[in-house]
């Protein structure tokens, strides 16, 4: 039998402390233990609201679990939706957004465009542009893909001709060996 409202099974609310939720779960594990129907019309019954309390505890407990960590639970789907990563990210919570990704099995082309939204944001434009090729060559139709790894790969590329390139140029590099031979010889020819 699925549980919908976990806190109801155990009469709880959600705001309550886990000792509160600890004890409320074992009052009802006591209530319906199998030991106290066994010779019962009841047992069935009994047998089935345990169930129900072990699942509502369990849910419960990795709800919680799963919030210290970053993200909350979802019976739909244990790693969040695509849609909490936008609103995450929305917020600038990038290190959530990125947590329920990573704990996603679905890795399809919008998994790695939010992922590389995620490093966008952040300044990490290398990583994002590997992600945003990706999510494009999974899905080249998505114009939304397409602009970010257009976008992306501009900015990646200036990026990296002023960081790394330090804008030389093959006379520059001709002038370096020039000097470099200049001090070199200086220093032999003395």
């Amino acid at each position: 039998m699925a549980v919908n409202d976990p806190y109801k099974v155990l009469d709880v609310n959600k705001n309550d402390s886990d000792e509160v939720i600890k004890k409320a779960y074992r009052d009802l594990v006591k209530k319906y233990h199998p030991d106290k129907y066994q010779d019962s019309d009841l047992k069935d019954l009994a047998n089935e609201k345990l169930t129900q309390v072990n699942e509502a505890y369990d849910m419960i407990v990795k709800s919680r679990k799963n919030k210290d960590y970053g993200y909350s639970y979802d019976s739909s789907s244990y790693a969040g939706t695509f849609a909490e990563v936008r609103d995450c990210i929305n917020r600038r919570d990038y290190q959530t957004a990125d947590n329920i990704l990573r704990n996603s099995a679905n890795r399809n082309a919008e998994w790695y465009y939010l992922r590389g939204i995620i490093f966008q944001k952040q300044g990490w434009y290398d990583q994002a542009y590997s992600y945003f090729e990706k999510a494009h060559a999974m899905d080249p139709s998505n114009s939304e893909y397409a602009s970010a790894y257009s976008q992306t790969r501009n900015t990646t590329n200036t990026y990296r001709s002023d960081v790394y390139g330090r804008g030389y140029n093959s006379a520059d590099d001709d002038f370096c060996r020039l000097c470099q031979c200049l001090l070199c010889s200086s220093l032999f020819c003395r």
